[in-house]
This record gives structure tokens, sequence and C-alpha cells, in this order.
């Protein structure tokens, strides 16, 4: 686990996509699905190295993996986006 900026010990600690998905048992692109539905929040760094890159709260990371212990462990995908062009999200 790595902290952002490495010397402020008031910031929480924020996890890498390969992090997260390590705790919980998922892949990355899984890790990154669900930030875009909302299912895992997550922080946008600004900057030019890492401008985009996603960060995530251990805590929440811990809340999901508690929350995913509580449904019997299992991983479901976020639902389909509907189509605006109505065919089937596929």
């Amino acid at each position: 686990m790595r902290r952002f900026p490495p010397t402020d010990p008031d910031l929480p600690d924020l996890l890498r996509t390969g992090e997260v998905a390590q705790r919980l048992g998922i892949s990355s692109r899984t890790v990154q699905a669900w930030a875009n539905a909302g299912k895992l929040p997550s922080i946008r760094m600004p900057g030019l190295r890492q401008a985009g890159h996603r960060r995530f709260r251990a805590g929440d990371v811990d809340a999901a993996k508690a929350e995913m212990h509580a449904a019997g462990g299992r991983r479901t995908a976020p639902p389909p986006t509907p189509d605006p062009y109505g065919g089937s999200a596929a």
C-alpha cells in the first residue's frame, strides 16, 4: 500500500487499481468497471504524470470487501448500460 504523497500522515491510504483488485480478488478491469458504474468510489488524480489515474480509499475498498463477504462472496458486475439507440447493450 502506498501513501500519496508519502510524507503526509493526515491523508487517507490511497490504493492503486491493481492493489484494489488484489484485495478484492477480482481483475483490474472489474475494478475499473465498478468505479465507472459508481459501485466503488474513486478519486481521479490531478497532475501531469498521474492525470486521470484512479486511486481508491482503503476504507471504501474494505467496505466493498465486507459487502461482498456478506453477499456470500459473489462478485457481480454492474448492470449493463442501456443503449440510447434502442439496441441491446452487449
